[in-house]
């Protein structure tokens, strides 16, 4: 531009000497000189306003190159703290690493000398084994020898009593044959009676086999014990002892009764507090009697006794629709009582809930404490879990993207005139903002989510989903087609939900609900129908984020998004009510306890086991647990879909 502007400058200086020297040109005409000079001067008319723009330009160019230099300026700066930062969870994450290697490496050095000491034991306890072995063989040998000097005793004995008799009749009949004498006879005789009346110490072999046998009278003196010497040490023997009690417990006689009864499982135990102990066995101790069909269906996903919504019917966070499609009266009874589109005539019911939320479709809402028997791998293991599993993140992330889009900027002021201008959406927020055990934390911790940058998308997440959960997920979002439609889906929607209908009615009813939906879905019509439903709930959907946009939001193009997401709600209920399954959705309080087995930390690099462990609690669920039960089948087990996403408290 400075080349331009002089190059522009000299042209003007050479026109203006041109213009003198066609002026001092002599003979030259006054008319000819005049229309050079014109043309000389619009010329360096021009020059001159090249130069202007020339100089407009240089200062645009200065202002666009400050700019840039600050934006790139702060940029740089926010790349630099987002590194920072970066650098920092990597530092963390490698003291975390270094950490765990070294608890590994205890844990390998502490294994390592476990096994070295239970190799040692079993060797041990095998040489003991040996030596046993080997004493036993010992001792076996010892009695059957003391049994072979037992026997050579007895014969010897045998022979030396028979030699004594012999010996002694001898004596006897030579006695009486050579000496007459009364008193050497008396002697004699009274020797014979003495010995006949003798009796010989018994025979004691306290180390021997025969330790067992009778006393035995034996006209011979005692026999000496034998020596002979023991092998068993002190230690030896109280191993040996200790084996002989282990094997007279083995071979004890069996105990009377039978096996200890199979401990019951989480399912069976969480049924067990809701309805009270199963009814008493009519087989006694040797079998099981098979309930009955009607008794079976009350084992519901997560349901009362008396229904999913106990007593009284269910009532939406924000009402059913309005009118109905084909301009019939509305049968889908009054509307919520806490939306601001009531009837001015409805009277509430006495009844409140405390709980968060109340469910259609089988939603449940509470504390942690509840047990939802899931298993993880279901929606890495079975395909259809998997593509249900998808389909509901499919809407989480196009609801939180459209949070996160067109919510994030915080406007003073905005959430307190909102809040002041519709009491019926405050009381709504108030039901969300629940907190457990504690009702009067409600508002305090709705406005603290309201008003934290970090919370703020996320709440707003919770309030869209759960409408669509309550609203449009379930059967009476398909009211409003005809009266006649109305009444077979207010007939059999109680039937489907309720578990104190027999099982077989249930199933009955799935499929005229299938029927019907399939029905409405391939009418012509149903392309309006479809417009009427999305336009209606996206308008419900200003009324819960509208008041909370952000002040450089498109709202035409966030109206086009809450569009898009009830066509993609309404297309997830289209196969939720055509499907053969029965689906549970979660919400529990606030301040409940973090659960490993239902819930996802968003705002934790932690495990949820240790998380569980640390008993963190939970700020917010953002998106609810889903669980689903085929009816069709004969198994009464849920599988998981997919686990709350919630927020902890730090």
């Amino acid at each position: 531009m400075c080349a331009i502007r002089k190059v522009c400058t000299e042209s003007q200086s050479r026109v203006q000497a041109l213009t003198q020297a066609i002026g001092r040109q002599p003979g030259m005409p006054g008319s000819l000189s005049d229309l050079l000079n014109n043309d000389l001067r619009g010329l360096a008319q021009q020059f001159v306003t090249t130069t202007h723009y020339c100089h407009l330009l240089e200062k645009k160019i200065e202002e666009r190159t400050r700019t840039t230099f600050q934006e790139r300026t702060a940029e740089r700066a926010a790349h630099e703290a987002h590194l920072e930062s970066y650098r920092q969870q990597l530092k963390k994450a490698n003291d975390t690493i270094d950490r765990l290697s070294g608890k590994v490496r205890e844990f390998e050095h502490a294994y390592e000398k476990f096994d070295k000491s239970d190799k040692s034991d079993k060797l041990r306890k095998i040489e003991l084994e040996r030596r046993a072995e080997k004493l036993a063989e010992k001792i076996n040998n010892q009695k059957r020898r003391i049994n072979e000097q037992q026997s050579q005793i007895e014969v010897s004995l045998f022979l030396k009593i028979l030699a004594e008799q012999c010996v002694t009749n001898l004596s006897i009949q030579t006695l009486k044959r050579k000496v007459s004498d009364g008193s050497k006879l008396s002697k004699g005789s009274r020797l014979v009676d003495n010995r006949d009346d003798d009796k010989s110490p018994e025979l004691a072999f306290p180390h021997s086999a025969t330790s067992e046998l009778g006393e035995k009278h034996r006209r011979s003196p005692p026999i000496p014990q034998p020596k002979l010497p023991s092998g068993i040490s002190l230690k030896d023997e109280e191993f040996l002892l200790n084996n002989l009690k282990n094997l007279k417990a083995d071979f004890a006689p069996s105990r009377e009764g039978f096996p200890v009864p199979p401990r019951p499982t989480r399912f069976e135990r969480d049924n067990e507090f809701r309805h009270g102990p199963p009814p008493p066995s009519s087989y006694g101790h040797f079998g099981s009697q098979v309930p009955p069909m009607s008794t079976m269906a009350h084992f519901g996903p997560m349901s009362g006794a008396l229904a999913p919504y106990g007593a009284f019917p269910p009532v939406g966070a924000y009402g059913p629709p309005g009118p109905t499609f084909r301009g019939n009266t509305p049968t889908n009874g009054p509307q919520g009582m806490y939306h601001g589109y009531a009837n001015t005539n409805y009277q509430p019911p006495t009844f409140s809930r405390t709980r968060a939320t109340h469910s259609s479709r089988n939603s449940q809402s509470g504390n942690a404490g509840a047990l939802v028997l899931r298993r993880d791998d279901d929606s890495d293991f079975d395909p259809e879990t998997k593509a249900w599993k998808d389909m509901f993140m499919r809407l989480f992330k196009t609801v939180g993207g459209w949070s996160d889009t067109y919510c994030r900027q915080i406007v003073p002021g905005s959430v307190e005139a909102a809040t002041r201008n519709n009491p019926k959406l405050w009381e709504y927020m108030l039901k969300v903002a629940a907190c457990y055990k504690d009702a009067q934390a409600a508002p305090k911790h709705a406005l603290f989510m309201l008003n934290s940058p970090e919370h703020r998308t996320h709440f707003i997440t919770r309030l869209i989903l759960q409408y669509i959960e309550q609203e449009m997920l379930h059967y009476k979002f398909w009211m409003g087609w005809d009266d006649e439609t109305d009444r077979l889906l207010q007939s059999i929607g109680p039937m489907i939900e309720s578990v104190s209908h027999p099982l077989e009615q249930r199933r009955y009813a799935r499929q005229q609900l299938r029927a019907t939906i399939e029905s409405i879905v391939a009418d012509p019509d149903y392309s309006r129908f479809r417009t009427f439903k999305t336009t209606e709930h996206a308008a419900r959907f200003k009324d819960i984020a509208g008041p909370f946009l952000s002040p450089n939001a498109v709202k035409s193009e966030a109206s086009l998004g809450l569009h898009s997401v009830a066509n993609l709600a309404m297309e997830i209920s289209h196969k939720m009510m055509t499907s053969r399954l029965s689906f549970t959705f979660t919400w529990n309080e606030c301040a409940v306890k973090f659960s490993h087995d239902s819930h996802i930390a968003l705002n934790a690099d932690q495990h949820g086991l240790a998380l569980q462990h640390k008993h963190t609690r939970v700020m917010l669920v953002i998106t609810p647990s889903i669980s689903y039960r085929d009816h069709s089948g004969v198994s009464i087990v849920p599988r998981g879909v997919t686990k709350a996403q919630v927020l902890i408290m730090n």
